[in-house]
């Protein structure tokens, strides 16, 4: 099982938009992840974001290029101070490929959590970075690549 931790594509400034969705810049970063994504042969069967404008928006593009006709899910635990426990359990069951759309501090939170406190290379993702985990046969998970904008 291959797991795509993405972290929103670049957003604009709160001040413009309190929503903050993602500007010209971040959808061509996110446009960009995809491309690189579609070249590792990432092909998720579960696509999940959390409930920021931002985030579903990096999911639906990436969700076009990916999964077409995959509905993505709204999951609060990834938004940035979210509480990863269930996710985590859920991840451990998981069979399908996975690609999950969330924010900083949490995915850092989730990176820890899935390789241990030793994986600190991989915690910091800039925007629309991802990181591909894959789970071996004995349920350990391992780091397989990073992309960055």
């Amino acid at each position: 099982m291959r797991l795509y931790l993405v972290r929103h594509g670049r957003a604009v400034h709160p001040a413009t938009d309190p929503q903050e969705p993602l500007s010209d810049e971040g959808r061509g970063e996110v446009r960009t992840l995809a491309a690189k994504l579609v070249e590792s042969g990432a092909a998720p069967s579960r696509i999940a974001h959390s409930p920021k404008v931002r985030a579903a928006e990096t999911a639906r593009i990436l969700g076009e290029v990916l999964a077409p006709g995959l509905a993505p899910e709204v999951r609060d635990d990834l938004l940035p101070n979210g509480t990863l426990g269930d996710l985590v359990l859920e991840l451990g069951e998981e069979r399908r490929d996975a690609l999950l759309v969330g924010h900083m501090p949490c995915l850092g939170d989730l990176v820890e959590a899935l390789l241990g406190s030793a994986a600190r290379e991989h915690m910091m993702f800039p925007t629309a970075g991802a990181l591909c985990l894959e789970r071996t046969a004995d349920g350990v998970w391992q780091a397989q690549w990073a992309a960055r904008p």
